[in-house]
């Protein structure tokens, strides 16, 4: 009963029991959107990228993030937190913050095992 999008009058637009109009479906965009992060994620598994802990993870957090920021917009069930977002649009410029991090962070397994250090 909750998460749907704003009202519309778009070819997009999808009428679910209980509601008046046709609203779009976040629902949906927001699969269609995971499924192409997976995509992306899935390309991404290569021994170069494996090889740093940390990095295709921060990369779905990252992607998750900007994917929930922007369909965020799309919803009419939240209401405006701090500096015109909401607190979902918040929570996901951590995330893809946080994700971030680990992109750029990640050292390679293998440099840390040659200099002696723990993991």
């Amino acid at each position: 009963g909750c998460c749907y999008g704003k009202p519309t009058q778009s070819w997009c637009g999808v009428r679910f029991p209980g509601l008046a109009e046709p609203v779009l479906p976040t629902q949906l965009f927001e699969s269609l959107g995971l499924f192409l992060l997976f995509g992306i994620l899935r390309a991404c598994q290569r021994p170069a990228v494996l090889a740093r802990p940390g990095r295709l993870f921060g990369g779905y957090l990252v992607g998750y993030g900007l994917l929930r920021f922007g369909i965020e917009f799309l919803r009419g069930d939240h209401s405006v937190w701090w500096a015109g977002l909401t607190l979902p649009q918040l929570v996901s410029l951590a995330l893809a913050a946080v994700g971030a991090g680990l992109v750029m962070k990640g050292k390679k397994v293998s440099d840390t095992f040659q200099s002696g250090k723990s993991v």
